[in-house]
């Protein structure tokens, strides 16, 4: 919806948000003001990222806290199973690394 500028005969003028059929417009002084020109565009909504350019990076301490979570839930299944069944966690840095490697991302250290 754009901003138009009206003008009434006393010379008043008003910058509203209107919609394109309004013509004209009450003025405070009583007249009718009178459509000038397209200001500028009011644009309404959110922009949204694409897939492609979406930034998945996590802080260190958001992949700690997550790491301590599975960390946990291992070590909760293998409290209830003798030590020749326990189950191993993985290495999810090493295969996280792995993968960027892979897509030609640069690893300090890999």
């Amino acid at each position: 919806m754009p901003f138009y500028s009206y003008r009434c005969p006393q010379g008043h003028d008003q910058e509203l948000l209107r919609p394109r059929e309004v013509v004209s417009v009450p003025c405070p002084c009583g007249e009718d003001g009178i459509r000038q020109a397209v200001n500028r565009l009011a644009v309404i909504g959110k922009a949204v990222i694409p897939r492609d350019q979406r930034s998945y990076r996590q802080t260190f301490s958001e992949y700690n806290e997550a790491l301590a979570e599975v960390a946990d839930s291992y070590a909760r299944v293998n409290d209830s199973r003798p030590p020749e069944d326990h189950v191993q966690q993985p290495d999810y840095f090493g295969l996280a690394t792995k993968q960027a490697v892979d897509k030609g991302v640069p690893i300090r250290g890999a």
